[in-house]
């Protein structure tokens, strides 16, 4: 999977690019299990677990877990902890929703909180990385948001099948320093409204 990519010693952008696609190729292609997974279960009663916060960049990114979610016992797949990802996946089987956090060492430091290059380069890697793993890939919209302490935020939305069944896709990216974080957000299609309101807590919009 690694040697896939071949990174180009021409321009400290081009190579800032070839990183940031080789990290996060893994941190990815970790959602692929359980989303398929998620589509196959049938639907069960709401959980009472409680929501929780994730806190990531060193706290400059907060994403609120909400109530009825349970983090995945699952460990990530040992080659992207030995790149130095964390992270864990949250679902939620009676909503069919599931909620990936995902923070990866980057291979040179952003050039600031709200880094151009950095953040088209997180999530041109996260739609090939799908459009590769998922059926009926569609890029739906992206767009950029600047939280009020500076931080930049790029995302992703996309549609795309796991399982059989058509599932709707956000992905929110942001990078501090030598860290990117990356959280997905994956529901079924026929809960639009449900997705919505979960993106809103990883945006805070």
């Amino acid at each position: 999977m690694l040697n896939k990519w071949n990174l180009p010693a021409v321009t400290n952008r081009s190579l800032k690019k070839a990183a940031l696609n080789l990290t996060l190729s893994l941190a990815v292609s970790m959602t692929v299990g359980v989303t398929a997974a998620l589509a196959a279960s049938p639907p069960e009663a709401q959980s009472i677990y409680t929501a929780q916060q994730v806190s990531m960049l060193g706290g400059k990114l907060s994403v609120n877990v909400p109530a009825g979610f349970v983090k995945d016992p699952t460990p990530i797949d040992p080659r992207a902890t030995a790149m130095g990802m964390t992270g864990a996946n949250y679902l939620n089987k009676a909503e069919k929703s599931v909620l990936i956090t995902g923070q990866v060492p980057l291979a040179t430091a952003v050039d600031s909180d709200n880094d151009e290059t950095a953040l088209s380069g997180l999530l041109t890697g996260t739609a090939l990385q799908q459009r590769t793993d998922y059926q009926n890939y569609k890029k739906l919209g992206e767009k950029s948001i600047v939280k009020a302490s500076g931080l930049g935020l790029r995302q992703l939305d996309a549609s795309f099948s796991a399982g059989g069944k058509p599932m709707l896709a956000t992905t929110v990216a942001a990078a501090s320093g030598t860290q990117s974080a990356v959280v997905t957000v994956i529901t079924n299609a026929d809960n639009p409204k449900g997705h919505s309101a979960l993106v809103k807590t990883v945006t805070g919009e």
